[in-house]
Order: structure tokens, then sequence, then C-alpha cells
């Protein structure tokens, strides 16, 4: 796979990087999900865990750098404006990307540290790291409550309540914002690295052997090899 440390360094090229990996990851998580039942029918049940946290693994892959690729858009029309209405209505779609990006991981977290736990000790230290950043991101930017209602009044929709809707616009802090998206970016960083790390890492050598070792037929043996071998 790519070396994920030296990335593009213009929005655009990070626009056709991105989703050039999340049209690859999506192609091999629904191929492999076509032989899943085969291998499930098949394998031993330690292999066929090892071939569904593959998928979720890719999976939740995916939805990071689908997160991503909405934050480099959307900053991108955010370094075009000059207007402090353009201006405002980007910082609000991009605090919403965040606020949002930040519950999926939330919900997905507990799936993410049975991967990493199954990985070796700098995968472990890594997610650590992404962890405690983020812990540090939701205090300092304060999650729970101010970020959640820019997101409920300005942010997802238009508030029903037009006093606090307005308040909420006229106390928007830009570039506290502005901080916050710098600060998100690294996170988004970290966290990608360590997912896309972990599919480029020899453990995976190891999953491949113990599934294509398996009984598996012989037709289904080459297709999930030729699927493994994209990773």
């Amino acid at each position: 796979m790519h070396d994920y440390t030296r990335l593009p360094e213009t929005p655009d090229d990070l626009t056709e990087f991105y989703t050039r990996h999340l049209n690859l990851v999506s192609a091999i998580s629904q191929q492999l999900s076509s032989v899943q039942k085969i291998v499930e029918a098949n394998a031993p049940e330690k292999d066929t865990l090892a071939m569904r946290l593959l998928i979720r693994h890719l999976h939740i892959t995916g939805l990071i750098v689908g997160g991503m690729l909405d934050c480099i858009t959307i900053s991108k029309g955010l370094g075009r404006s000059e207007l402090f209405w353009d201006k405002l209505y980007y910082f609000r779609k991009i605090y919403l990307t965040i606020y949002e990006t930040i519950r999926t991981f939330d919900k997905l977290n507990p799936t993410i540290r049975e991967i990493v736990n199954r990985r070796e000790e700098d995968a472990k230290a890594l997610y650590q790291n992404v962890t405690k950043s983020l812990k540090k991101f939701k205090k300092e930017y304060q999650f729970e409550g101010r970020m959640s209602k820019i997101r409920n009044t300005i942010g997802g929709h238009i508030h029903y309540n037009f006093i606090e809707y307005f308040d909420q616009l006229s106390r928007f802090d830009m570039e506290e914002a502005r901080k916050a998206v710098l600060d998100f970016a690294e996170i988004q960083k970290s966290l990608l690295l360590l997912l896309l790390g972990i599919l480029s890492a020899p453990e995976l050598n190891s999953i491949e052997q113990q599934i294509l070792t398996s009984n598996l037929p012989l037709e289904a043996l080459q297709q999930l090899k030729t699927v493994l071998d994209k990773i």
C-alpha cells in the first residue's frame, strides 16, 4: 500500500488521493463480503473471526476516509471565501462534520480497540495517542457543551428558535473554529495512519495465511487470494 506518512500537499491532490482509497476500500470490502459465507462455512471459528474483523476494519477505514474528504472539501470552500457569511457557513459545516465524525468514532471505538489489540505494540501505542488526543480535543472545545449546541442550533439545521439561532451565529468564534479544524485534522491523520498502517502490517499476512490454509474450495481460495493481494 501507499506510504501514508508522505501525503500529497495540495487540497485537490489530497481529494484525489483519498477518493482513490475510498473507492479501493469499498471495492475490496465488497469482494471480501462476497466470499465471506464460503469462508464461514468451511473455515474454523478463529479464522472466520479474522475475516469478519478485516471487513469491519475496512468499513471503519472507509468512514474515516469519507470524513476526511468532507473536511478537505469544506476547507477548500473556506479558503476561497472572503465574505463573513460565506466563512461562517463553511465553519458551521466543518464543525458539524467534526462533531459527527467524533460521534461515529465513539460508536465504533470498541471494534477499533478489538482490532488494535490483535496487533503489535506500536499499533497499540498509536491507538492510545489517538484516543488521548481526541479526549483532549473534546475537553478543550467542549464537545458535549458548546460543540453540541452549535451542531443543534446552527450546524445541522436552522433552529426553530430564532433568538437562540441568531445568538449562536453572533457568538460564533471563527478563530477558535480555525484552531479546532487544524487540531482535528492532525487527529484524523493519526487515526488514518493507524487504520491504514495496520492493513499493510505483518499481522495481515498472518490473517491471510490462516484463512488461505483453511479447508476452502479452490475457487474461493483463488478469489480470496486475489482480493487480499490488493490490500
